[in-house]
């Protein structure tokens, strides 16, 4: 039996581009995916809804998270630090198997103070999952953070962002991705694709990575793929491409 998650950046929650979502979710397929800026709970509910899917959303002060899933869910939370909540769901993934979700959005931007806000709030969230129950579990969603040797393309850049690597004259600060690996959790996606780019961003000219998927000890022995979900139709859809691993349960 497989088990399939995924997370996906929506972009300022959809509007107008349900359609284009949902399309894509379809193609994807997932038995749960995270969806980030997801500030509409009326295109959550429309999705849930078209996909025969159930749905939580947790509402923050700078971002929301929602997720979907086809499996039912047994418990859910939310852990709010600076307006940008920690979602948490436990899924029924077998009969005699749950895995729990924690679906996150960092801080954007490539600035060491941005970085530092990261790491920070990384290191709150670890705090409180580790504080939790222990049982098989996932932290995915929109990191916003590059990882150690990951590729970064800099040719063609929007000038925002050239700007902001101008002012850390050209430095990749990767402190926020490190931590998580530190606190023993697998990137999936690098561990089967080491020299692979991954790149989640944008979706008509990818260039960074920053959409990831960390398992802890017992699903990383279950991790069976992990891939970059690009056709036709998530270069309309949103400015992230889905991310997508499939577990053995």
């Amino acid at each position: 039996m497989s088990l399939r998650i995924a997370t996906y950046n929506i972009r300022f929650g959809g509007k107008e581009r349900e359609h284009l979502l949902l399309d894509v979710l379809r193609e994807i397929n997932a038995d749960a995916v995270m969806l980030t800026e997801a500030s509409s709970a009326e295109i959550v509910n429309k999705l849930a809804a078209s996909l025969a899917m159930q749905q939580i959303i947790a509402h923050g002060r700078k971002t929301s998270i929602a997720l979907l899933s086809r499996l039912p869910i047994e418990a859910s939370n939310v852990f709010d630090v600076s307006g940008r909540p920690l979602l948490e769901a436990t899924l029924r993934a077998a009969p005699q198997m749950t895995v729990t979700l924690y679906g996150l959005h960092l801080p954007p931007h490539y600035l060491k103070r941005a970085e530092k806000q990261r790491v920070l709030e990384l290191g709150t969230y670890l705090d409180y999952i580790h504080a939790r129950p222990s049982s098989p579990h996932l932290l995915l969603g929109d990191f916003n953070a590059i990882a150690s040797g990951d590729p970064f393309t800099r040719e063609n850049l929007p000038f925002k962002v050239r700007l902001m690597l101008w002012w850390e004259r050209g430095r990749i600060y990767h402190e926020a991705i490190d931590s998580v690996l530190a606190a023993d959790y697998v990137d999936c996606f690098r561990t089967l694709h080491p020299s692979e780019a991954g790149f989640t961003l944008p979706a008509y000219m990818p260039h960074v990575r920053l959409d990831c998927i960390f398992a802890d000890a017992e699903m990383r022995e279950k991790l069976k793929a992990c891939a970059v979900h690009q056709t036709p139709m998530t270069l309309l859809a949103s400015d992230h491409l889905p991310l997508i691993a499939d577990f053995a349960v």
